[in-house]
């Protein structure tokens, strides 16, 4: 059964046109990064974030702690790098610790 603040998650599952930038992390954090990020639900206790864009590929798995009410994003890409980011969301909208511009693609 998910829980209440997973449910609020839903508002994310979809296909989405992303671009990032600014992000600490990237090679060139000046330069815009487009693509297509595609969420969706792993069983009742997770969100799944794939985002595919030229020459990367990303993915992430949405959580929350019922311990502290907190959202937490765990994120591994094609390089075998990992991170732990907060995360928040409110209903409407999703804050971490980098620039990501979502915009859903139309079904």
């Amino acid at each position: 059964m998910r829980s209440e603040a997973m449910q609020r998650l839903d508002a994310l599952v979809g296909r989405w046109r992303s671009s990032m930038h600014q992000a600490w992390f990237l090679p060139e954090p000046d330069v815009e990064n487009a693509g297509i990020v595609v969420v969706d639900w792993w069983s009742d206790a997770f969100v799944t974030f794939h985002w595919h864009a030229d020459g990367a590929d990303l993915q992430m798995v949405f959580g929350h702690s019922g311990a502290d009410n907190s959202y937490h994003d765990l994120y591994h890409d094609e390089r075998g790098s990992d991170r732990l980011f907060a995360m928040t969301f409110d209903g409407a909208t999703w804050r971490t610790d980098y620039q990501l511009v979502l915009e859903r693609v139309a079904a």
